[in-house]
């Protein structure tokens, strides 16, 4: 039974996300169509992004659990038919180039990526106590097994209290729920599954999207700049144990937090598009769409990640627009701002929508 469950979490986590994300990166510019990495990275990043925007509107009106994970699991199995459907065909040749890729990056390579996979196994076999769970992970025990949408106090177990600043800002940024469902589909308790299940697989995903940064940094002669890179992200996490509150400790300690997931995964990746769309000479419509999913997304993990995302994205369409030399290079960037405006108001001042 325990092997069919990990087969599930891993097709949840892996498998799915690539094939949505196949959708994404083919339209990007050069050096993602037929990257497998990309198309895991993007692909989860849709994900958080389509949660964002159905489980907000569905705390506001107050409908069960099993509502949002009927409709939330069918769009991903819809998705994910399509993109079988439409591009079966691409899947079968990056499968079949995954060997070849592998060979590229040399003993050094393998190194490398044995300290990641031991940096998940480290956090997923051994425990690690966190007071903010006591918040988090209940929303998540509640909603399968009370098939409560955020309605009750994490704490005591009452009616919750809207006003609370804290609840509020959960119900504004529902990352849990994404856990809570996918918990459920690979039929593990939610506390199992955060705990011991999630780091074998989003602290791998937090060093892709630095893999993908390397990319734009060296060029693809460049494989050993590239493993040398993302070696020296890994080395500097390992040993940043000296504070708990750098990126590091978030990515090693606690990365099933939301604020975790957009220090250590989503915000590397609002600087991996930013670094892109000043690279490229001619940005396409569909960099700016890319980055308004990552936004979205990043308002799913917290309050923090609605405030800094908005803070990097203003000052970031100032530089662009300069650099583009017209308006419309800063207006795209500004569209991207939409959800973190719309989700910081809601959060601010529109605490009387949840009563």
């Amino acid at each position: 039974m325990i092997i069919v469950k990990v087969v599930l979490a891993a097709l949840f986590l892996i498998a799915v996300p690539m094939i949505i994300g196949n959708s994404l990166s083919r339209r990007m510019h050069e050096g993602y169509e037929g990257n497998l990495i990309a198309n895991w990275v993007f692909g989860i990043v849709a994900m958080f992004a389509q949660l964002q925007l159905l489980t907000v509107p569905m705390i506001i009106a107050k409908v069960e659990f099993h509502v949002l994970f009927d409709l939330y699991l069918a769009i991903l199995l819809f998705e994910t038919a399509a993109g079988l459907a439409r591009h079966g065909g691409e899947f079968a040749q990056m499968l079949q180039q995954v060997p070849k890729r592998f060979r590229a990056i040399g003993i050094l390579g393998i190194i490398v990526l044995v300290s990641i996979l031991l940096q998940g196994y480290v956090l997923g076999y051994y425990q690690h106590v966190d007071n903010d769970d006591a918040r988090y992970v209940p929303y998540a025990l509640a909603a399968v097994q009370k098939d409560a949408l955020m309605n009750e106090n994490p704490i005591t177990g009452q009616p919750i209290y809207w006003e609370l600043s804290e609840s509020l800002k959960d119900m504004v940024s529902p990352w849990i729920m994404l856990w809570a469902i996918l918990a459920k589909v690979a039929m593990f308790h939610p506390t199992i599954y955060i705990h011991t299940v999630l780091p074998f697989f989003l602290i791998p995903l937090s060093y892709a999207v630095y893999w993908l940064i390397s990319m734009e940094l060296f060029s693809e002669k460049e494989v050993e700049k590239r493993v040398l890179f993302t070696g020296i992200v890994s080395a500097i996490n390992i040993f940043s144990g000296y504070s708990s509150y750098n990126a590091g400790a978030f990515l090693l300690f606690r990365i099933w937090q939301g604020k975790a997931v957009f220090v250590g995964i989503l915000l590397p990746l609002l600087f991996l598009l930013m670094l892109r769309m000043w690279r490229i000479e001619k940005v396409k419509v569909f960099d700016y769409y890319e980055m308004l999913v990552t936004s979205l997304a990043c308002c799913m993990t917290s309050g923090f990640g609605i405030v800094l995302t908005a803070l990097l994205l203003g000052i970031f369409s100032i530089f662009h627009g300069f650099r583009r030399k017209n308006i419309l290079g800063a207006l795209g960037i500004w569209v991207a701002l939409i959800p973190c405006v719309v989700y910081g108001y809601i959060y601010a001042f529109g605490g009387d929508l949840f009563r």
